[in-house]
Parts: C-alpha cells; structure tokens; sequence
C-alpha cells in the first residue's frame, strides 16, 4: 500500500490575514464587556427572584407567539 503524506502548513499562509485594527479591538472589547455585564445582571435577577423572573418571562414570550 502506498503511504499518505500530509505537508505541513508554510509558516506564511497566514501573512494575507490584515491585522485588526484599533477600531476593531475596541469593538470586540466593547462587545464582550456587554456581554459580561448582561450575564452579570441575569445571574443578579436569579439571586434576588430565583427562576420565578425567567419562567415568567418565557411564558409571556410564548403567550405573544401563539
């Protein structure tokens, strides 16, 4: 049986990429900071009301699709 080769990748295949621009790196930042600060609220609403403020929310949801 002859045997498979797999070359290796060249070290320059990525030199095409552009780098990301300061513009990007401060969206992306401000992206996940929203994110965090999003979960951070839900995980506060679960301490303070349990599951009661999200099965409410997902019943009302629901209500209005159907």
């Amino acid at each position: 049986m002859g045997e498979i080769t797999h070359s290796a990748p060249e070290a320059d295949d990525t030199s095409d990429a552009a780098p990301l621009s300061r513009d990007a790196w401060r969206l992306i930042a401000g992206a996940s900071l929203g994110a965090i600060a999003l979960v951070g609220l839900a995980g506060l609403l679960w301490i303070q009301h349990g599951g009661t403020v999200f099965f409410d929310t997902l019943s009302a949801g629901l209500a209005a699709c159907f």
